[in-house]
């Protein structure tokens, strides 16, 4: 059996280094801006919820996080909905 033999340029090694410092360093939802803003306002709030869109094993999936606020409380929930099967 052949094997293939790739040589790692400077160009190659600049792109999984950009690969690696954006997975080692992912979104904060706590950085400083308006999302932030919005997630820190309680004022009359009852109920938050958060939606990501995500791919996994090829399907794109939806995925809401609620809390609800109740009498000095709070209850999460988290629901994941497959939208599609892509090719």
């Amino acid at each position: 059996m052949k094997q293939k033999i790739e040589t790692l340029t400077p160009a190659k090694m600049a792109m999984v280094d950009r690969i690696n410092k954006a997975e080692s360093e992912p979104y904060n939802a706590q950085s400083t801006g308006p999302f932030k803003t919005v997630l820190d306002k309680m004022e009359g709030v009852f109920r938050k919820e958060i939606i990501n869109y995500k791919m996994v094993d090829g399907n794109l999936h939806k995925e809401v996080s609620v809390r609800d606020f109740r009498n000095g409380d709070y209850n999460d929930t988290t629901t994941v909905t497959v939208l599609t099967p892509t090719t």
